[in-house]
């Protein structure tokens, strides 16, 4: 069972984070895939289920890189654990950084641009599956505050298995809940999503605060 733990946390913390970001995902990426449905009539929810295919791939993907990553700063910190600063965990740190620097983000309000907005359009007004699909991959490289903590996870994680897990289980419910939202044609009102901008700005800053107390605690 023990064995099994790093995989368990890892189902877990994904699919925690997964269900949270649900009404934010709505908010966000429900404009998108309402735009998939209506550029490609003849079959909706096929192309739905194309396009959210390649954005699951696109983040378990993501998330393995990132892990491979953090694996990288596990071993700066085994390479100088004889020093006080070899205490520290560099993913931890590394995710307290991208905490910090998306609190200042957010608090300035940054948004997509409309360029943003007219490229998603055009890509994914070709009725094929190869676009479709790549352009579900290329989400994973979106801004979005809440993929930027599932990506921290995946740093933190130090593995590249991890870190797939971590993005597969985030990226898998609010899929789901996409979905079928879009088919049933229920999208949920923009008042949530602004509920939750103005939330994440303290919710990292108080992850990063976190962050930062685990990278504190370890030079004592």
């Amino acid at each position: 069972m023990s064995d099994n733990s790093p995989l368990i946390l890892a189902i877990i913390t994904g699919l925690t984070m997964g269900q949270l970001a649900i009404l934010h995902c709505f908010g966000m990426c429900g404009p998108l895939h309402l735009m998939v449905c209506t550029h490609n009539r003849t079959r909706p929810t096929s192309s739905m289920l194309l396009f959210n295919s390649g954005r699951v791939l696109g983040y378990t993907t993501a998330g393995g890189i990132l892990g491979v990553i953090g694996s990288y700063f596990e071993f700066l910190q085994h390479e100088c654990c004889h020093q006080a600063m070899g205490k520290i965990n560099y993913g931890v740190l590394l995710s307290a950084l991208m905490m910090f620097y998306m609190s200042y983000r957010a608090f300035r309000k940054v948004k997509s641009t409309k360029i943003t907005a007219l490229f998603w359009q055009r890509f994914l007004r070709v009725d094929k599956r190869l676009p479709l699909a790549l352009g579900g991959f290329l989400t994973a490289l979106m801004p979005c505050h809440i993929l930027y903590l599932a990506y921290a996870a995946a740093v933190v994680s130090g593995k590249f298995t991890l870190g797939c897990v971590i993005l597969l289980s985030f990226a898998l419910p609010q899929t789901f809940c996409m979905q079928a939202g879009v088919v049933l044609g229920k999208l949920i009102h923009s008042k949530y999503e602004n509920l939750f901008e103005r939330l994440f700005p303290w919710l990292a800053l108080g992850l990063g605060s976190f962050y930062s107390f685990l990278v504190v605690s370890k030079l004592h």
